[in-house]
């Protein structure tokens, strides 16, 4: 994996002029967290949306078409704020990450009557003191399929203490899933975002400007990438493209978002 570089990407994606903002209107406002929503995301089936937020809660919510959304589950259980909440890839299973430097899964009781946690991995409840020390910021899973064409059956978390962990699971995301592998990602601060690519790459960028990403060889991770300067501030958020493995996304505090090329 060595020689590689990370390069922005100059290509025009395209703007759109303020009289085209028509073609969007808002179809729905949803309501129920009692302070600041931190992050959103679509389950894989489309059909439920989960919400995270300050107020330490986790919501489900199915849909009703475009325009109306029920409430499914109101979950409690973290200690800190709720700083991301991430799909499983093909399951209806929830990972979220939180302040309270814990990974809760959740999912959907056997009766289909209401959602609960049925794995806590780190912080106080979780398992025998493995995982992250600081805020866990942000959670990735593996996108590629297996050689028995399972999907997600890996993990990969980010923290404030600069490290990344990946868990390993024994099949799909549940209560299977545990600790795999810790290791410092060479970040000077906390690491802010992590996500893992269908090329086998983990990008994490962090509060040192830097973008850098990550290799499996024969077991071992290794820092296969280095961006020092990605940004002019903290690097808030990573996402390789699902369409395109080269491809890669970062947004930062210095108000910009750079589109980089793995080439």
């Amino acid at each position: 994996m060595g020689g590689e570089d990370l390069v922005g990407d100059e290509e025009d994606f395209g703007t759109r002029d303020a009289g085209e903002t028509e073609r969007w209107r808002r179809t729905c406002a949803i309501e129920g967290h009692e302070s600041e929503v931190k992050s959103c995301g679509w389950s894989p089936s489309g059909s439920l949306l989960a919400t995270c937020g300050r107020d330490r809660t986790v919501w489900v919510w199915e849909a009703h078409g475009e325009e109306e959304f029920e409430c499914a589950a109101a979950m409690h259980g973290h200690g800190g704020d709720v700083k991301r909440v991430t799909w499983h890839p093909t399951e209806d299973v929830l990972v979220t990450t939180s302040y309270d430097e814990s990974v809760k899964i959740w999912r959907e009781d056997a009766d289909g009557d209401d959602w609960s946690c049925v794995r806590t991995l780190g912080g106080e409840d979780g398992n025998g003191g493995e995982g992250h020390a600081s805020t866990v910021w942000c959670a990735s899973f593996e996108p590629r399929a297996l050689d028995d064409g399972r999907v997600g059956t890996r993990c990969v978390t980010c923290g404030g203490d600069g490290k990344l962990i990946v868990w390993n699971g024994k099949g799909f995301c549940n209560t299977d899933l545990e600790f795999g592998t810790s290791f410092e990602c060479g970040h000077d601060r906390a690491v802010l975002s992590c996500s893992w690519g269908r090329n086998g790459l983990v990008a994490a960028g962090g509060g040192d400007n830097s973008i850098r990403l990550y290799g499996e060889v024969d077991g071992t991770w290794r820092e296969v990438v280095k961006v020092e300067n990605a940004h002019d501030d903290d690097v808030n958020h990573v996402e390789w493209s699902p369409h395109d493995s080269s491809l890669l996304v970062s947004a930062s505090d210095d108000g910009t978002v750079t589109i980089w090329r793995l080439s």
